[in-house]
């Protein structure tokens, strides 16, 4: 067993693959989100980096990403060294800019921007020098000249100083913009009282915020006007107690559900 997913409020549910691949002999259980190794001969020496999606009881999800390095025939999940908050796009005058927001960086030498037409074959398109080793928020953004001609995908290539590397999930980006739903990050994740949220939305949209506590009572509704591309607010949370709760946004036929825990 080389990972077990576990939640406090009922357990995993299902659990799906939804960017990268797993290496050579290593696979997923998509009922309780457990990686394992499934055929030690088949073990292939390398870093491969991936992310799963967990859904619990509740119908919350969690995007996990992780870095498993083989060596040899023994596999072991090693941190990430940048802690990536969000990577976007935004699309104006036919070009896309990518942003993207680390909340700390440990021996960052740069991020290399990779292109595809397909979403397999990548090719290198620019380099953004990283902050080396940070504990605060860094934005980053790159502005690609080619013009966006049907449906374009990203990935960052996060590099160390050593020359290890990370990447990150696939974006796809059209000529009006994310090729996506409504998407929903909050850091820090358990929080103290204040908590950072980052809704990136496909198109310039109203939206409905509620917070809920265990028992489905509301505990905040507010209602959000969004622009294209990325929106950052702090929310403040001090009247919650301790536990558990989920925020909920819906706007336009979309939903987005993600679990937040209060210290």
């Amino acid at each position: 067993m080389l990972a077990v997913a576990s939640d406090s409020d009922g357990g995993i549910a299902s659990a799906i693959l939804l960017a990268g691949s797993l290496p050579p002999g290593v696979s997923l259980n998509a009922t309780n989100g457990d990686i394992f190794v499934v055929n030690p001969d088949a073990l292939v020496t390398g870093l491969y980096t991936f992310t799963v999606r967990l859904a619990d009881v509740t119908g919350a999800t969690t995007d996990i990403t992780l870095t498993l390095e083989i060596l040899e025939n023994s596999p072991v999940i090693i941190p990430l060294p940048v802690e990536l908050v969000y990577f976007t796009a935004t699309v104006r005058n036919n070009q896309a800019t990518l942003q993207w927001l680390t909340a700390s960086e440990q021996d960052n030498d740069r991020f290399e921007i990779e292109r595809s037409a397909d979403a397999k074959s990548f090719e290198k398109i620019g380099t953004v020098k990283g902050k080396g080793t940070s504990s605060v928020e860094n934005k980053y953004e790159y502005a690609d000249r080619t013009p966006v001609q049907g449906t374009v995908y990203y990935r960052l290539k996060q590099v160390d100083l050593d020359g290890e590397f990370a990447y990150s999930k696939v974006i796809a980006v059209n000529a009006k913009g994310l090729a996506s739903e409504l998407s929903t990050q909050v850091y820090p994740n358990p929080f103290p009282g204040m908590v950072k949220l980052t809704l990136t939305a496909p198109q310039k949209q109203a939206a409905e915020m509620v917070i809920y506590d265990m028992n489905g009572r509301q505990v905040l509704r507010k209602t959000l006007e969004l622009e294209a591309g990325v929106n950052s607010m702090e929310l403040q949370l001090q009247q919650l107690q301790s536990g558990m709760y989920f925020l909920k946004i819906v706007s336009d036929g979309m939903e987005s559900t993600t679990k937040l825990i209060r210290n």
